[in-house]
């Protein structure tokens, strides 16, 4: 996010948000969200060091830190509810939530 001059909005030391993760953000689709055994993750080019996490509504990791392959990821395992998937590619990271039913 950006201030009303275009400048990026900072806490302490903490950036908030870049120009950067926000087009990588937009670059990645997960689908089909909602979903019930399998989610992909398309428009985003995945190396072999891109990691995922898995977090509940709380917080908790549900799955911890995995190697992002092009497969599918299964998620059957999950209970119904809302999850957020932390992805992690040379050093920016992105967050989407998606629901398991």
């Amino acid at each position: 996010m950006t201030d009303m001059l275009g400048e990026k909005l900072v806490y302490g030391r903490q950036v908030l948000s870049t120009e950067d993760n926000e087009i990588l953000s937009n670059n990645i689709k997960i689908y089909p969200n909602p979903t019930k055994k399998e989610l992909f993750i398309a428009d985003f080019s995945i190396d072999s060091k891109t990691t995922y996490s898995i977090y509940n509504m709380v917080g908790n990791i549900v799955l911890s830190e995995r190697t992002l392959t092009q497969e599918p990821l299964d998620v059957i395992a999950l209970k119904a509810g809302i999850y957020f998937i932390k992805i992690t590619q040379q050093g920016k990271t992105v967050v989407k939530k998606f629901v398991k039913i």
